[in-house]
């Protein structure tokens, strides 16, 4: 069973589960473990500006720092409203994208915005800002989970 992760075709995660026992035709369990674990995952990535799991994002320029400020926006760094980051940490969120099935988790965002900072087109002006990334151990503790499920039916 292939496990695959892609936010705005950046991989976060693509790993084989290598043995697969009979709970593997409902996910919905584990799914529903592991999407609390990555809006966790991503809460720590806004709250740490980057640096949880992406080294730390890139600062604003100077001049962005300006207008933020004349516009009495939030100062940090992709929070200038906070709608992209509650499309990505809050489940009432209207532009959360989660959709939990029994072989398939779909999460993201609606923000039309958020694939330019998540993957940046080749020659734009805006810096890579993952709002998304999970670190290594979230990463492995994804695919325990599933693997646990499918293997004896328990959440881990």
């Amino acid at each position: 069973m292939q496990v695959f992760l892609s936010v705005n075709g950046d991989v976060q995660l693509n790993r084989q589960l290598l043995r697969v026992g009979e709970n593997a035709a409902d996910l919905k369990p584990a799914f529903e473990v592991i999407s609390r674990l990555w809006i966790g995952e991503t809460k720590l990535q806004f709250a740490s500006q980057g640096a949880h799991a992406s080294g730390g994002w890139k600062p604003l320029n100077p001049a962005t720092v300006l207008a933020k400020r004349r516009k009495h926006l939030r100062p940090e760094i992709l929070q200038a409203t906070k709608r992209l980051m509650f499309s990505l940490t809050y489940k009432g969120s209207s532009d959360m994208v989660l959709n939990i099935g029994a072989d398939q988790l779909e999460y993201g965002s609606k923000v039309p915005y958020v694939g330019a900072h998540q993957n940046p087109r080749p020659g734009s002006r805006l810096p890579q800002r993952r709002p998304v990334e999970f670190t290594e151990t979230a990463r492995k503790e994804t695919v325990k989970v599933l693997q646990k499920w499918v293997m004896t039916g328990e959440l881990a």
